[in-house]
């Protein structure tokens, strides 16, 4: 089975639709390009560099 593959603006769309409102963080590698970072917060994701603590994914999601 084929992984399904979608665009930051895409998976963003889809959380969105799916659950309105609710806060997008996601980690990546430390070694990430900043255009693919950039790409993910242009998209409505909050970005985290790996390893994330709880005390940054706090802070990245005010609210909840």
């Amino acid at each position: 089975m084929a992984a399904l593959r979608l665009t930051p603006r895409e998976m963003a769309t889809v959380f969105a639709r799916i659950a309105p409102g609710v806060p997008l963080a996601v980690a990546v590698r430390p070694e990430t390009p900043l255009d693919s970072r950039v790409a993910l917060e242009l998209a409505g994701f909050r970005v985290l560099t790996k390893p994330v603590t709880v005390e940054e994914l706090v802070e990245k999601a005010p609210g909840v």
